[in-house]
């Protein structure tokens, strides 16, 4: 596993600790902007460096392409997929998930 592919872990796994606390889901709910701020100020580099990642995390979305994401990060520098591989299948998966399912 890639050092990125940890650390972005790592810190996924420190956002949903920290928005898991009563105190952030009461800001969640009643001072959403306080809320940002305070999760904001508690990892400023990873909102920083991976603003969208961090709305996500923090608005509680689906991480699965995340985690897909950065698995195929892993195959493409290892060698074991080609970008070209990498972007079919992906775009194969957000079809049947987005676009299939709305049918």
């Amino acid at each position: 596993m890639s050092s990125n592919k940890n650390l972005i872990l790592n810190y996924v796994k420190l956002i949903q600790w920290k928005i898991s606390s009563q105190e952030m889901k009461n800001l969640k709910e009643n001072n959403y902007k306080l809320y940002e701020t305070k999760i904001s100020d508690y990892v400023p580099k990873f909102k920083e460096e991976y603003p969208f990642l961090f709305k996500t995390i923090i608005n509680g979305d689906d991480l699965q392409i995340l985690n897909m994401y950065l698995d195929n990060m892993c195959d493409i520098e290892s060698g074991n997929k080609t970008l070209n591989e990498v972007r079919n299948n992906l775009g194969m998966f957000l079809h049947k998930k987005y676009v299939e399912k709305s049918k």
